[in-house]
């Protein structure tokens, strides 16, 4: 079965995580298994100094992982950037993910959020694959608009086109 993949890109203080954190939040009470992908350009750290399995990475460790009955967490050296193959691999039981970014990878469909008070165009329409722009005005481009204001809109339609 191939996995539903939804990136929602859009420029930095858009309100990207906060529109996909909503979206979770509803998906995964009517019952749907969400996955989140979130692509940064900046280094990172998931794990606190001191802790074993912060010690394992850092001492060397290609993979590392911590489990316990509830959840995991996995770092990994030399990763793959690929969003198909980062869902094939780690969100085989999701029934969508989200991915947060990776605007300019392949045809992967997109929604972009877009925001007045960012003072910039729209991404589109350089964004290839775009459904349609999730903004908080009126634009004068041909394309599906839906009002960043109204989750319920966003999230039917979201359900629609993947689940």
């Amino acid at each position: 079965m191939k996995r539903k993949i939804l990136v929602i890109c859009g420029y930095s203080g858009s309100g990207k995580t906060t529109l996909i954190k909503n979206i979770v939040k509803i998906l995964s009470v009517k019952g749907y298994k969400i996955g989140t992908i979130k692509h940064t350009h900046h280094e990172f750290e998931i794990d606190k100094p001191g802790k074993d399995s912060y010690e394992h990475f850092h001492a060397g460790a290609f993979t590392s992982m911590i489990i316990s009955e509830k959840k995991m967490g996995l770092v990994k050296r030399n990763v793959e950037m690929s969003p198909v193959k980062l869902v094939e691999k780690y969100f085989y039981d999701c029934d969508l993910v989200i991915v947060e970014g990776f605007k300019d990878y392949e045809n992967l469909p997109k929604l972009e959020i877009h925001r007045k008070e960012t003072g910039k165009k729209t991404i589109y329409p350089r964004l290839t694959n775009c459904l349609g722009i999730i903004t908080d005005e009126k634009l004068d481009i041909p394309i599906l608009q839906l009002n960043i204001n109204d989750l319920d809109s966003i999230v039917k339609f979201i359900e629609t086109k993947f689940l």
